[in-house]
Parts: structure tokens; sequence; C-alpha cells
């Protein structure tokens, strides 16, 4: 009885927190490496993730340089970049898009367009970079006042 009991809660424990995440095909290019996306779509035909995360191409064990859980991104220090699980009406999730930008001022990250509510509410598009002086993402700041 007791092995059946612990059998069940394993399958439960896997079944609840299983999520499949899909590796990006583009990877996103560091002057210290390639850092590849892994996303859990929520919408795949808009691909709208719930979550996600990123790790060296390297890095064998996957470590998570940043991650999105409950509409709170985190660097791998576990320092909040940003947070919309408070937002009325609720995060649904981000459309995830590599960036370059033109300006050197600005390191190579990622632009997130956090969606509400649904597929339907869209909200201003938010950034993070690479910080290759700390080795994790940060927020990025803008110049415009």
């Amino acid at each position: 009885m007791r092995k059946i009991f612990t059998l069940l809660l394993i399958l439960a424990a896997t079944f609840v927190y299983s999520q499949e995440f899909i590796k990006l095909n583009q990877v996103l290019s560091t002057a210290d490496g390639n850092i590849n996306i892994y996303v859990h779509y929520v919408n795949k035909e808009y691909q709208i993730s719930d979550s996600f995360y990123a790790s060296f191409e390297t890095d064998i064990n996957n470590d998570k340089l940043v991650y999105l859980e409950n509409g709170i991104i985190y660097n791998k220090n576990g320092i909040e970049l940003l947070n919309l699980s408070k937002r009325n009406p609720p995060f649904y999730g981000y459309k995830l898009s590599l960036s370059y930008p033109k300006n050197r001022k600005f390191s190579p990250g990622l632009n997130l367009d956090p969606y509400f509510g649904s597929k339907d509410s869209v909200g201003d598009t938010q950034s993070i970079d690479w910080d290759s002086t700390n080795k994790t993402f940060k927020k990025r700041v803008s110049l415009v006042p």
C-alpha cells in the first residue's frame, strides 16, 4: 500500500510540475557566448509564452540566466527585473523576440511584448539586456526622458 501511495504521489507531482519547454530556433549571440531561449507557450498559435528561461548553449546543466515565473522575470541571482503579476487585467504572457540594438550603448537582449487578460490586450514592449560585466540579464534603461 505504501508503494502504491508513493507511486501515485510521484505521478501527480510529475503531472503538476511538468511543462513542455520548447527551444527557440534562434540563439542570442553575446560576447560571452550564445544563449538558448526556452519557452512554454500558453498560446502557440500567437507564440505567447507564460514562462521561459535562457541558458548558455554550452551549459550542460541548463542553469537559468533569466526566467519568467508567475508573471515575474528574475535574473540568475533571483533579482526581480520585471513584475506584471499584479496587473489588471491579469498577466497572460509574453511574445519574445531577440534584440540587437543599433545603438552600441545597449547590449543584445530580449524584447518582451506583454499580453493581459487574453491575446487581445497588449502592453508596452519591455526589454532586458545581457550584462557582460556581471554575466546576467538586466532591465533596459531608456535614454529618453
